[in-house]
């Protein structure tokens, strides 16, 4: 249901990723995360191993973590609720639709 407070209640989940270390990486997240009901964005920073989904209450920090150790991405929740998300993270997301393009050495 649509009105479901549950719904309505957004949450910003931190999590850190072991396992990830290049764009493919960046990729399975968003095939892990991105069907799931409830979860609304996912940002991926593949330097700073770390993700943030925006999502409803209607699904835990924990069970979006068991999503992606599933595939093997050692992922560990690092924080929950959008206080604990700190603004300097966002400066390092990369958002799906975004490009950028490759360092000149």
């Amino acid at each position: 249901r649509l009105d479901d407070p549950l719904r309505m209640k957004r949450q910003k989940t931190r999590i850190k990723m072991a396992n990830l270390c290049c764009e493919m990486e960046s990729k399975l997240i968003h095939k892990c995360l991105d069907p799931l009901e409830g979860v609304l964005d996912v940002r991926v920073s593949v330097i700073g191993r770390l993700a943030i989904v925006t999502h409803d209450a209607c699904i835990s920090g924990s069970s979006i973590v068991d999503e992606l150790n599933k595939a093997h991405l050692g992922a560990a929740l690092s924080g929950t609720n959008i206080e604990d998300v700190k603004e300097r993270d966002e400066h390092f997301l990369i958002n799906k639709k975004e490009w950028l393009p490759p360092l000149l050495i």
